[in-house]
């Protein structure tokens, strides 16, 4: 098994050669939950909106803010992003 920790640069060129892929969206949280546990220090946790901009009233009643954080979209983030210094992330 190969150590997940980036201690060097050398580490870092050797893990950007790698990925995981997962199907879903489930699957893919719980890894980098999981790989964020490993690494030392605390996390920080960023959270999105939660409000809709709209001009009717009826529409944001029907779109509560817990209804917009249980989603959980592809391409998107998690409401609540949690991330340490030292993780890889991908931005795209």
């Amino acid at each position: 098994s190969e150590t997940i920790l980036v201690n060097n640069d050398e580490d870092v060129n050797i893990l950007s050669t790698k990925v995981i892929l997962t199907p879903k969206n489930a699957d893919a949280l719980k890894i980098n939950s999981d790989i964020l546990a490993l690494i030392p220090g605390g996390d920080t946790v960023y959270q999105s909106i939660d409000s809709v901009c709209t001009h009717e009233d009826e529409a944001a009643i029907n779109y509560t803010p817990e209804f917009l954080n249980s989603l959980n979209l592809s391409g998107m983030p998690p409401h609540n992003l949690n991330l340490k210094r030292g993780a890889i992330v991908m931005l795209l």
